[in-house]
């Protein structure tokens, strides 16, 4: 496991992921952890920055690796026309590939892996911000911790669109004003997965906040109105201060969360 960020914002979207590995043995019948120090990539674009993908979870699908897998993905799919159909291929390639590696007689405990598809689908010509999640974990259990994975992956699901129904969007234009609006207040919209997550969630927030204050009080100057690389940035920092605590507070096999940080961005696109 690990932990994945994607956030939305007024000057576009930003994911952000951490490189550890965990390893998992069973040795003398028993498991043993282990984990890779900043050994994969787990958050990548699209060629011109078209979409980009994240993922958690699983290490390893149809003998490659899952970065390996994802670009091959990438490359497969790097003229694609729509982006809600990519979601959709996405998810049906790796099913396909799961039920190869695990029949109905295999054990799937530890085989959970949570996907997310970044980019701007179009609707009329205007260009709207989607979060496709495709993942084979059920949810959660009482005390917020991943249930077992299940053989079947969901559907593709855009989480993006679930925010706007929520908040009565009308229209395909109403999206960056909404956003905007939402960053005047000084809140953010942001969809994370991985380890202990909860956790995360309070570093990153502290650091909105932290970064938020800055700003009030004027310690240093700053400009006016943040820029893309501003919020990349953000999501990098956010990432990282996580893996800093895994560095310093934990045994080194337990530090699943860590290794450096990777992020993408895709800008809002011209109307």
């Amino acid at each position: 496991m690990s932990i994945l960020l994607s956030a939305y914002f007024p000057e576009g979207i930003v994911f952000a992921a951490d490189r550890n590995v965990s390893l998992i043995a069973n040795t003398t019948g028993s498991l043993y952890q282990d984990v890779e120090i900043g050994a994969t990539t787990k958050v990548i674009p699209w060629p011109r920055r078209r979409a980009v993908v994240g993922y958690c979870g699983l290490g390893y699908l149809a003998d490659l690796t899952m970065e390996e897998w994802m670009r091959q993905f990438v490359a497969q799919t790097r003229d694609f026309d729509n982006l809600t159909t990519v979601a959709t291929q996405l998810q049906e390639l790796i099913q396909r590939d799961f039920d190869k590696d695990y029949p109905e007689e295999a054990n799937i405990d530890g085989a959970g892996l949570i996907v997310h598809l970044g980019g701007f689908r179009y609707e009329n010509g205007t260009p709207v911000p989607a979060m496709y999640l495709i993942s084979n974990i059920p949810g959660f259990d009482q005390r917020g911790n991943y249930r077992n994975a299940v053989r079947n992956f969901v559907e593709p699901s855009d989480e993006m669109q679930k925010f706007a129904i929520k908040s009565d969007l009308k229209s395909p234009s109403d999206y960056k004003p909404w956003l905007e609006g939402i960053y005047q207040n000084k809140d953010l919209v942001w969809f994370t997965n991985g380890l202990h997550f909860p956790a995360f969630n309070v570093f990153k927030d502290t650091l909105w906040g932290a970064l938020n204050a800055i700003r009030d009080f004027e310690i240093m100057p700053l400009l006016s109105a943040p820029s893309l690389e501003d919020r990349v940035a953000y999501c990098a920092m956010s990432v990282e201060l996580f893996g800093s605590f895994f560095r310093h507070h934990t045994y080194p096999r337990y530090r699943s969360v860590g290794g450096g940080v990777d992020a993408e961005c895709i800008p809002w696109p011209e109307e």
